[in-house]
């Protein structure tokens, strides 16, 4: 998709909605038009620019008005029309209609009665408690709206994922109890492990929506419903966050689920793909272009297959080449949880020992595992290698790196260790050059097999150290050393950009829950779903390797 294309599309985009806006919120005629035509930009030929308006014309959805507006945008890079719209409608005065509870008829009352024009104007109001004095509002809208104004920019306020994901989970399974309910699934940024979380899309299937959806807005956690609908609802939770759920039947939830899970350029570019082969994708099926037989819509498999594709993990669907390499039947084999046979990063919790984190490993089905507690456990691992001598035991350990990048143990003491990880755990103020000359000697010990959490983040609290990724990834690879790609939430270190960077360098990797009790040690697969960002292969991971394989890595450290 072309950058001066892209352009286009969300010029055609706004303008449908200033339309709208001109139309007191109704999708008028001329606005319908435009929406048609920008639909048509994003499925259309590539190279619109070099088309004449009677053959603009020609493509379905663009009339003349429309191809005009579409020409005009070639020849001078802009949209008279949208201009002027943006002259009647400034900016500021459309944020209003975002809050909840604000369409355009009280948007239009606000400004022409009480001359606000922004959402600074309408604070002011409602401090000033002006807004009940009109006709039909009276002050439990006017509370409603002061409500609204303290929970907008919520979108914009994103919040970590390891506050999110468990409020989500909750839901999810407290949905899919419901008797009414097939299947219940969360979509949107939370199925791709973004970081961050604007809000949480929740699909369901089901024949009774009704009945589901007022569960939904009774539920105790929820403050304020934003807007109910026959097949969807939008709630704030009391913690501030906006929950969209929407319900769908069995056959239409695989088109809703790929829709509602990917990132918008990805469903930009799987629409443009629709179309060249002929067909019409949206959230309810794909379909002959200009028809209404469904081809296909249950599964997001099915859909994929029949525009050519092999299915694509969520977490990948960024329109970072995905659909390409897809086409090309060049995507990466990327690991799965059934694929790992270990986990090389465990502690015991306060009320747990090594017993039940190797009687969790028997349940997920794993060859090996190492037990990184610091300080002593030689004894107690012995004991448990004799009762479980199935499964290799390492007697491991985490060391920190310190500022000049030696390390915390004495070389003596690294020697009674199985396997040892280092990671940086202090002094995240450094410079650039320093950190990174801190990791380098650090992985050039022979002892270090693992470096842990690479940056040390803590999303949404901590950023992390400033490195040179390539000097580290090399050092990585020369001194045989495996990045970890620590599953915790918090963490999920590191970065994507960093995983595939050393995906092309030819790094390995290790997928560690780095779990602090045997419960935890079933997030792992967090962790999975974070490579798949990173585009990594499944053969540059140590843990999916046999126990034999994994062995003789840790006793040749640069075979």
């Amino acid at each position: 998709l072309s950058t001066s294309r892209a352009e286009l599309i969300e010029l055609l985009e706004e303008l449908v909605e200033l339309l709208v806006l001109e139309e007191g919120g109704r999708l008028s005629f001329r606005a319908r038009a435009f929406e048609k035509a920008c639909e048509a930009v994003k499925k259309g030929n590539s190279q619109l620019q070099h088309l004449s308006l009677k053959k603009l014309t020609q493509i379905e959805g663009i009339g003349k008005s429309t191809a005009e507006c579409i020409r005009e945008y070639y020849k001078t890079g802009a949209i008279a029309r949208l201009e002027a719209l943006r002259t009647s409608y400034p900016a500021e005065f459309v944020e209003l209609i975002r809050i909840p509870g604000i369409g355009a008829k009280t948007m239009f009352r606000l400004r022409d009665e009480l001359g606000i024009q922004s959402v600074s104007d309408l604070r002011i109001a409602i401090a000033a408690k002006t807004i009940h004095g009109l006709p039909g509002m009276g002050e439990a809208a006017e509370e409603k709206l002061s409500r609204a104004l303290d929970r907008l920019g919520s979108k914009q306020n994103r919040r970590p994922i390891h506050i999110v994901l468990p409020v989500a989970e909750l839901i999810v399974k407290e949905i899919k109890a419901l008797p009414e309910v097939e299947h219940a699934q969360y979509a949107g940024s939370l199925r791709r492990l973004q970081e961050t979380i604007a809000d949480i899309d929740i699909l369901v299937i089901s024949t009774e929506p009704a009945m589901v959806l007022e569960y939904f807005i009774n539920m105790p956690r929820v403050a304020d419903v934003i807007v109910q609908g026959e097949k969807m609802a939008s709630v704030y939770l009391e913690m501030g966050i906006q929950v969209d759920l929407r319900v769908a039947p069995a056959a239409e939830f695989g088109a809703a689920l790929l829709h509602f899970s990917s990132g918008r350029p990805h469903n930009i570019r799987l629409r443009m793909r629709a179309h060249d082969l002929g067909y019409s994708l949206n959230e309810r099926s794909l379909h002959p272009r200009g028809g209404d037989e469904v081809i296909v819509s249950e599964t997001e498999e099915e859909i994929y297959q029949a525009l050519g594709m092999p299915w694509i993990e969520p977490a990948m669907r960024q329109a970072s080449g995905e659909i390409e390499a897809a086409i090309s039947n060049t995507l990466p084999l990327v690991p799965q949880v059934g694929d790992l046979k270990g986990d090389l990063h465990l502690r015991c919790g306060a009320s747990e020992s090594a017993q039940d984190l190797v009687t969790k490993g028997h349940s997920l089905g794993y060859q090996y595992l190492a037990i990184t507690d610091h300080g002593d456990g030689r004894d107690q691992i012995a004991v448990l290698r004799e009762e479980h001598p199935d499964m290799l035991i390492l007697h491991g350990t985490e060391i920190g790196i310190a500022v000049d990048g030696s390390l915390d143990f004495s070389e003596q003491d690294r020697q009674l260790f199985d396997i040892a990880l280092a990671g940086v755990h202090s002094h995240f103020e450094l410079d650039e050059i320093k950190q990174t000359d801190r990791l380098i000697f650090a992985m050039e010990d022979p002892s270090v097999r693992i470096l842990t959490h690479m940056l040390g983040r803590r999303i949404g609290s901590q950023a992390g150290i400033a490195i040179d990724v390539d000097a580290v990834l090399e050092a990585a690879r020369e001194n045989d050393v495996a990045i970890e790609i620590n599953a915790r939430l918090e963490r999920l270190d590191p970065p994507p950009e960093i995983i595939r960077r050393g995906c092309e360098l030819g790094n390995l990797f290790v997928i560690n829950s780095a779990a602090q009790c045997a419960e935890e040690m079933s997030n792992i697969h967090y962790g999975v779903t974070h490579s798949h960002r990173g585009w990594l292969q499944r053969k540059q991971v140590i843990n999916t390797w046999s126990r034999e394989r994994l062995s003789e890595w840790l006793q040749e450290p640069f075979g």
